[in-house]
């Protein structure tokens, strides 16, 4: 075989395995991990960001900033179950909070305090895809009491996952020697 169409095989080999790796979310979170007190954010974080967590009222996600209006806009929803808005919290009214299908979409703009609401959902996944100011902030995101951050937008909830440690995806590679080395979960 030619050197050259090898290398344009592994390429497009590779090329198709990170696409692949893309199509699927990279951050799932099991759903355990979520319950439990609303995270705390640091100092950076509380100028802008989202708090998700869940407890015997429901899941709730928590848009605050301190004195710089912001906006914050996305979309909740399941594939395979329903997404229901059970109450809003400090939403105005040029603000909105809409259940549409199996999901809710919301646009909301904060300035010094903190808009929200509570959901319920059913099926196995739920996806979110959040973004303050059009940007997707994953920094700014704090799920579950540990305040951890998705890796991605949109990640996802999942309650069949295994629970485990939070972990880093290290996608396949050639080492030193040419060997292909498939991808990994390790431990951060």
């Amino acid at each position: 075989m030619n050197h050259s169409k090898y290398s344009s095989l592994q390429f497009i080999a590779v090329t198709m395995l990170i696409l692949l790796m893309f199509a699927s979310p990279l951050w799932a979170l099991h759903a355990g991990a979520v319950k439990g007190a609303k995270p705390r954010p640091n100092k950076e974080q509380g100028k802008a960001c989202y708090s998700l967590w869940h407890d015997h009222d429901g899941w709730h996600l928590l848009m605050s900033t301190e004195n710089k209006r912001r906006r914050f806009t996305g979309r909740i929803w399941t594939k395979n179950g329903s997404v229901r808005l059970v109450r809003t919290y400090s939403i105005e009214t040029k603000d909105r909070v809409v259940q549409e299908g199996s999901g809710i979409t919301f646009q909301s703009t904060v300035k010094g305090g903190s808009d929200g609401f509570t959901f319920k959902w059913t099926g196995s996944r739920l996806w979110l895809s959040i973004e303050i100011d059009g940007k997707p902030m994953t920094k700014r995101i704090l799920v579950g009491p540990k305040g951890l951050h998705p890796s991605n937008i949109p990640f996802t909830i999942d309650r069949n996952a295994t629970p485990r440690a939070q972990k880093k995806w290290v996608p396949g590679h050639y080492d030193k020697k040419g060997t292909w080395v498939p991808g990994r979960w390790i431990k951060r």
